[in-house]
């Protein structure tokens, strides 16, 4: 089953809902909110940003830009994480001392904090969405303004190839597709 982008409209949808979820403990409302923006700006994924700390939050909305060491990668390479001025504002919005710690101290694990967000976005969105639908949303997000290279650079791909494996194309879209074609 192929993953829906996250776009801004299911963005605000996840934020709004962690938000107003009072059933669940305050620090789980911040960590949400907390992974939901980073993993919106920064086309991130969510094993990358668990490992990121109060300091590397403070400097993306600071800077605009982070670097990630080869070992906090998927693809083992070194990479500059960067967010535009509304990713930095909504990230200097953001309320953390230590963003993704676990109730034993220490950062969370991997596949607790993935089924932590994942069931919350299926709670919300449905099953055809995950964290990983958020990096789909940034890859369509800037291929539909003919910006591959740009998004191949945001996703960190090598090859623009594995970047248009992410891009979706709204129904909105296909249709107008559809309808210039035939």
């Amino acid at each position: 089953m192929q993953k829906k982008p996250v776009n801004e409209r299911e963005f605000n949808l996840l934020i709004s809902a962690a938000k107003q979820n009072k059933s669940l403990q305050k620090s789980t409302r911040e960590k949400l909110i907390t992974a939901y923006t980073l993993l919106y700006y920064t086309a991130c994924r969510a094993d990358e940003i668990r490992l990121f700390s109060a300091s590397d939050i403070q400097t993306l909305a600071q800077k605009g830009e982070l670097t990630l060491a080869k070992e906090r990668t998927k693809t083992k390479r070194a990479r500059i994480i960067r967010v535009s001025d509304r990713g930095r504002e909504a990230i200097s919005n953001l309320q953390v001392k230590e963003p993704f710690e676990s109730a034993k101290g220490g950062v969370i694990g991997a596949a607790a904090f993935k089924r932590l967000l994942n069931t919350h976005i299926h709670a919300v969105l449905g099953e055809h969405y995950s964290s990983h639908s958020f990096r789909a949303g940034a890859a369509t997000r800037l291929c539909s303004q003919g910006l591959i290279k740009a998004a191949q650079i945001h996703l960190g791909h090598r090859s623009a190839a594995t970047t248009l494996i992410y891009q979706r194309l709204s129904e909105a879209e296909f249709k107008q597709a559809l309808e210039r074609a035939y």
